[in-house]
């Protein structure tokens, strides 16, 4: 079971089609990606609409853990603030 994942922001993207952040797992001492997230804007509020790719979409007990800190050590905005 997988208890833990990181979203990280999707420095690939060239399309607006394109996920914004992806999910990813540690696995065997490797980042392993299991899934996407898009930002997305309803109603004046921001958030994030995710989707695990297909072996891990059956799976329970995650947790979400936020780095603060961005690729130049700077605090990392809120999800809130995203």
């Amino acid at each position: 079971m997988i208890k833990e994942f990181t979203l990280w922001r999707n420095n690939k993207k060239m399309k607006d089609i394109h996920p914004d952040y992806n999910i990813c797992i540690v696995e065997e001492d490797t980042f392993k990606t299991i899934g996407a997230c898009w930002k997305r804007e309803s109603k004046g509020k921001t958030f994030l609409s995710c989707k695990l790719s297909e072996p891990y979409q059956d799976r329970k007990g995650y947790n979400i853990t936020e780095d603060k800190m961005n690729e130049n050590g700077t605090q990392k905005p809120e999800v809130d603030d995203l």
